[in-house]
């Protein structure tokens, strides 16, 4: 006859069981991502392979990414990264700002029904005519 088990058993087990299913799904996203940089370095290769020993429009383009030292990719991914990431968080502010201000003034309406409200839009930007 099997032994029925407590709860703290039932659980324990699946405590384990949750606990090995996410280290086995970060694993695996982990996973994904290295095979699609894998990929992608890999089929970039293989385009600037197809090119070897061809005369044509692209080889202005290679023979300036050729010209270009490490130093300078470097800048540019950083600076291209640094601007694309200002841009993403000031999208991001203004959503925020936008989504809270709704509750900025009910609360404000609720401390006092007599209060003005500032010349501020709700997405935080002030009126152009001030």
């Amino acid at each position: 006859m099997a032994k029925k088990r407590s709860r703290d058993e039932i659980e324990s087990s699946t405590v384990k069981w949750t606990e090995t299913v996410k280290a086995l799904s970060q694993i695996i996203n982990k996973g994904i991502i290295w095979a699609g940089i894998v990929l992608s370095v890999f089929f970039f290769s293989q385009a600037l392979i197809s090119f070897a020993g061809q005369k044509t429009d692209a080889n202005i383009v290679l023979s300036f990414l050729a010209d270009l030292k490490a130093n300078q990719w470097f800048g540019y991914i950083v600076g291209g990264t640094g601007i694309g990431y200002g841009a993403l968080q000031h999208n991001l502010r203004k959503k925020n700002i936008t989504r809270l201000a709704g509750r900025v003034d009910y609360l404000e309406k609720g401390i006092d029904v007599d209060k003005g409200t500032s010349a501020l839009a709700y997405n935080g930007e002030t009126n152009n005519d001030e």
